[in-house]
């Protein structure tokens, strides 16, 4: 039972996320609508099921950290190969993290823990660790099963995207009709810039990051600053 429980709560937030797109102003509210009555325990319904998170005790917070990581790894999936998916991916994030904080919370641990560039932060290899730690530190994806290690083009593709998301949510608006003030807004982004500049630069990965993010919130930065 438990595990339909889980299952069904997974798709509640699964299903308005893959259906994020750049239709239009009203088919994001709805999905920003959609994901908040769920995260505030009204009841909705996906295929035919009414589903509640509040059915368990920490239903909710299962559901908003489910959908901290859905977002993240749409950065990682769908911006890395869609560069402008960012923006309605985006707009929705901040419609509902304006409304529940902490999504917001877990969303930057989700973002920080799979993409250190979004802190930005290097991984330095500490002493007695692994390569193959290492390199999951550093946010690479190794196979279980013989430890090999996903290319360098794999990785930056990934990484991008993911630094592209979270440059999108800064320089976003949330949807009209959703909410007032953004909870993260373009400051982070400057804060995010000066950080990354302040760093040694290391090869490919520094220019990489740094001309992704302001390829996205670059014009949102001139205007403010």
């Amino acid at each position: 039972q438990s595990k339909k429980r889980k299952w069904d709560l997974q798709k509640a937030v699964s299903n308005p996320v893959n259906a994020i797109s750049s239709e239009s102003a009203s088919h994001l509210r709805d999905k920003v609508s959609r994901l908040s009555d769920l995260l505030g325990g009204k009841t909705v319904e996906v295929s035919g099921t009414k589903i509640n998170a509040k059915i368990h005790e920490n239903g909710q917070l299962f559901c908003l950290d489910y959908l901290a990581k859905k977002l993240v790894l749409q950065g990682s999936q769908q911006v890395s190969s869609n560069q402008q998916s960012a923006f309605p991916f985006a707009a929705v994030t901040v419609g509902l993290w304006e409304q529940f904080a902490e999504l917001g919370e877990l969303l930057l641990a989700h973002f920080h823990a799979a993409c250190p560039y979004t802190v930005p932060f290097y991984v330095a290899k500490t002493q007695g660790q692994s390569s193959t730690d290492h390199y999951k530190a550093l946010g690479y994806r190794v196979d279980e099963d013989d430890g090999t290690v996903e290319s360098d083009d794999k990785y930056e593709k990934r990484m991008s995207g993911m630094v592209r998301l979270y440059a999108a949510i800064v320089q976003s608006t949330p949807p009209r009709g959703v909410g007032k003030a953004h909870p993260h807004g373009i400051e982070h982004g400057w804060t995010w810039v000066a950080r990354l500049v302040n760093l040694p630069p290391r090869p490919n990965i520094t220019a990489t990051m740094l001309f992704d993010f302001l390829e996205v919130a670059g014009h949102e930065l001139m205007k403010t600053y």
